[in-house]
């Protein structure tokens, strides 16, 4: 509305004036609750509703969980000893196999072992290695 309108209203009298203004604040008050509902559709997500994690939107990922309630962080604690295997000496490999990952478009099916497995008494390491992003 620009302001010839909002005269020609006002010149009109008194009671058009108070039904423009009902039918004003009747707008507003539709709208403002439709803001309402939409801001609350806008801030569920898959960690506050029953939403999958493939409806969350692509540009707001989740930050990783850092420390939880009692303050400590996920895994092992500092000072914990830890339960590992240690690496045979290098002495006693009889052979280093390198693993190095495919290239995009090779074929990544895997093949399966065989029914009976050749048993052998050779101690054998094995490395995975990364491929540098340049090539």
């Amino acid at each position: 509305m620009d302001r010839s309108e909002a005269e020609a209203i006002y010149d009109a009298g008194r009671e058009v004036v108070v039904e423009v203004l009902l039918a004003m604040d009747r707008r507003i008050q539709q709208l403002e609750a439709r803001v309402e509902k939409l801001e609350r559709q806008l801030a569920k997500n898959s960690r506050n509703s029953s939403l999958p994690p493939s409806s969350d939107p692509p540009g707001k990922r989740q930050s990783p969980r850092g420390k939880d309630r009692s303050g400590r962080s996920q895994g092992a604690q500092p000072g914990h000893e830890g339960r590992g295997r240690d690496l045979l000496p290098a002495c006693a490999v009889d052979e280093v196999i390198e693993h190095w990952p495919k290239p995009a478009a090779a074929d990544t099916s895997s093949q399966s072992m065989s029914a009976n497995p050749r048993v052998s008494r050779r101690a054998t390491r094995w490395k995975s290695c990364r491929r540098s992003r340049s090539g």
